[in-house]
């Protein structure tokens, strides 16, 4: 979009595996099953050089690695970096990078319930895996403790949604390790019936909260003033 109006060729970019829209093992006697498709977020860093997708499935336990892009900001291409291999069975959902964009949060949803961090400064794949933190594990599977999508909110906090009338808050998502500062059902949500994070949360552009963005063609972004 520029000053002359909408260009309505896209930048196609074939990169990264491919994302089924139902799942292929599905054994049901009915096909397709469209609470069995590949399922999770596409989240890019607030400075927008970089991209991370999760996938998903209701269906069946499988290994889900998050997989790292680099996006540029000027042709609008993406670029397949690599894919962080935890060599384990973890089910990533949910995701998001630090407001600093040098560490990445990833959540579990239905299989585990945990959130781990990476550290993405050596731009190792292998070194990357070898950093996961475990910010949060709990087995129970039960509500209060869900772990589900992640975002940045203008406060630089980060939010989990817990499926309940609570948000998990990482208070300083920049500092890796124990510093990161989680809480358990940090911010309350009220006592209305509606008042429920469930397993989404906004979608918002998180480069809003940004306030040193630096690019290829800007030079800088004031942060943006808003109320809900």
């Amino acid at each position: 979009l520029n000053s002359t109006g909408l260009n309505l060729t896209p930048v196609n970019s074939l990169c990264g595996k491919i994302q089924f829209p139902t799942d292929p093992t599905d054994n049901y006697p009915a096909q397709p099953y469209p609470e069995c498709a590949a399922r999770g977020y596409l989240k890019f860093s607030v400075q927008g050089n970089r991209m991370v997708s999760f996938t998903t499935s209701d269906c069946h336990n499988f290994q889900s690695y998050p997989e790292l892009f680099s996006f540029n900001k000027t042709s609008g291409s993406v670029t397949y970096d690599y894919l962080i291999n935890t060599q384990d069975t973890t089910i990533y959902y949910g995701g998001s990078f630090s407001p600093n964009g040098n560490l990445l949060y990833a959540s579990s949803a239905w299989y585990g319930r945990h959130i781990h961090q990476f550290d993405l400064t050596s731009n190792n794949s292998t070194t990357i895996a070898a950093t996961r933190y475990t910010v949060y594990a709990d087995p129970t599977f039960t509500a209060p403790y869900q772990t589900h999508a992640l975002q940045i909110g203008h406060n630089g906090k980060m939010y989990c949604a817990a499926n309940n009338n609570y948000l998990h808050v990482i208070s300083n998502p920049n500092i890796y390790g124990a510093g990161c500062n989680f809480q358990l059902m940090g911010q309350p949500l009220g006592t209305c019936g509606l008042a429920n994070s469930a397993v989404g949360l906004p979608n918002n552009d998180e480069s809003l909260y940004s306030t040193s963005f630096v690019g290829t063609t800007c030079s800088s972004v004031s942060n943006t003033n808003f109320t809900t």
